[in-house]
């Protein structure tokens, strides 16, 4: 929703580069739809948007439209890229049909989106409708977002999709960008945060590298690396760090909840670790036990395969891997096949961009 609204809040100043006396007939007919004109300008309002990013600078009013972008005069290059727009949003209902996609479950988000529609209307209307852009048309934009929405599910995600992506190269992404991580935190700072000593961050580099042992002679021992909720190894070098420590009960319940993560899901994109602690975990072997220093903390690690108890589990990534994996594949779908749909100009669509006409 905010990546569809963002151009508005880019263009508060361009916006009123456009003319407000329009005609009712159409602008455009691609491929035998007809573009009236608040959605054509709907379209050229996006394109305003699009150019300007083509800039460091930013630029206002007529100095935009002065501008050249690919040695394309700027506002030549806006019209051509708000007819490229209106094909895609034409080849979009196009396709929502020929697939006989379910219009329900449009109805269905749009329903739920309502009340957040409106009131970006209620913020926005005064610079949609002084343009020449209405209510229904924008409702009618986001319509046709969401059935994109649904034409990507209905292509690579369903099962028997056009482009169905092979359950091979999504487990192939699963099992290297996701992974089950256990660990037990040991600090080089004390409670307000401030360094210890040299001596001090040394013996306890001496105590982790013996917990790594403990967490490897108990694995081997028991047999078995996890029970669920607990990694064998990390409890066992828990408790070795208790015992040397000499710590109470009440102190270890608290250093445990604070010390000790087990089967944490990670995935490769995290920014909550280091990014040398990040690569460092997935390079590493499943179900052994590493050291990793950061700044304030020893890490005693271990990573663990997420298809270890169910070999299903990639399931519930599925939608979103095929996401990453194909989404810039399906905008160049939509380029390459919108691009060869028909056009009829009217000469009319011109004059929506006439700077003598413009109100700066």
């Amino acid at each position: 929703m905010k990546k569809f609204l963002s151009t508005i809040l880019i263009l508060l100043l361009l916006l009123s580069m456009l003319s407000g006396c329009y005609s009712k007939t159409d602008v455009l007919v691609v491929d035998g739809y007809p573009i009236y004109p608040g959605l054509y300008l709907y379209f050229q309002l996006q394109a305003i948007s699009m150019a300007s990013q083509k800039f460091e600078e930013e630029y206002t009013g007529k100095e935009l439209f002065e501008q050249t972008i690919d040695d394309i005069p700027t506002k030549d290059w806006i019209y051509t890229k708000t007819v490229d727009l209106a094909k895609e949003f034409v080849f979009i209902e196009k396709s929502f049909d020929r697939l006989e996609l379910d219009y329900l479950n449009v109805e269905l988000e749009m329903a739920y989106y309502d009340t957040t529609l409106r009131e970006e209307w209620s913020t926005m209307s005064y610079f949609y409708t002084r343009n020449g852009i209405g209510y229904e048309t924008f409702r009618k934009a986001y319509e046709n977002y969401l059935k994109s929405n649904l034409l990507f599910t209905a292509l690579y995600i369903t099962e028997g999709g056009e482009e169905e992506v092979p359950e091979e190269e999504i487990l192939e992404v699963f099992s290297n960008n996701y992974t089950y991580l256990d660990y037990i935190r040991v600090y080089k700072v004390d409670e307000d945060g401030a360094p210890l000593t040299d001596t001090k961050i040394d013996s306890i580099h001496k105590d982790v590298e013996a917990m790594k042992k403990i967490a490897e002679d108990a694995v081997k021992e028991e047999g078995v690396l996890f029970i669920y909720p607990s990694n064998i190894g990390i409890q066992a070098a828990f408790e070795y760090y208790a015992e040397i420590n000499q710590l109470s009960e009440e102190e270890i319940e608290h250093e445990m909840g604070k010390m000790i993560t087990e089967h944490s899901i990670l995935k490769t994109t995290s920014t909550i670790y280091e990014e040398e602690y990040l690569t460092m975990i997935f390079e590493a072997k499943y179900d052994k036990f590493f050291i990793y220093e950061a700044e304030d903390s020893f890490y005693l690690f271990c990573r663990r395969s997420m298809l270890e108890f169910n070999d299903e589990s990639w399931l519930d990534y599925r939608s979103v891997i095929i996401s990453e994996l194909r989404t810039d594949i399906y905008l160049e779908y939509l380029t390459n096949n919108s691009i060869m749909l028909s056009v009829t100009e009217k000469s009319s669509a011109r004059r929506y961009f006439n700077m003598k006409k413009a109100n700066i």
